[in-house]
């Protein structure tokens, strides 16, 4: 029997000098990780270059790169590993979305334009479950 998989947004954060001269080899290098513990990538694109609130070892600048991909859960420790002790990467994000917003978020990561995911219905579903739950008293 196969793990299920599941579909997972992770946001790369990249020096912009290093990610202006070397994209391809960043980007591949980064793909070979998620194939080699068995995700499928959905998607892979360049969302955002920033200059950043404080520096992250030593830069001011960084470049930010959206990734869809499926995998299964186990695998999750093993890609953070392998991000983590990447020197190419100043930080990263993974997170894992509820299969009902997939269809959304994919179409939004595929959507060269998109600067920032917000996804129809999830605030109304949000509201609606802390009007259900009942107050705590003190």
């Amino acid at each position: 029997m196969t793990a299920p998989t599941h579909l997972y947004e992770c946001l790369l954060l990249f020096d912009s000098n290093k990610y202006q001269t070397q994209k391809e080899k960043l980007i591949e290098q980064v793909h070979q990780t998620l194939q080699r513990h068995g995700a499928t990538i959905e998607t892979s694109r360049f969302w955002d270059e920033r200059r950043l609130v404080y520096p992250i070892k030593k830069q001011r600048k960084g470049s930010y790169h959206l990734i869809f991909f499926r995998a299964p859960g186990k695998a999750l420790p093993a890609i953070r590993e392998d991000f983590r002790i990447n020197e190419n990467l100043l930080r990263f994000l993974i997170l894992r979305h509820h299969p009902r917003m997939e269809e959304t978020l994919l179409a939004l990561g595929r959507e060269e334009r998109a600067l920032a995911i917000q996804a129809p219905g999830l605030a109304e579903e949000t509201e609606a479950e802390v009007v259900a739950q009942p107050a705590e008293q003190s």
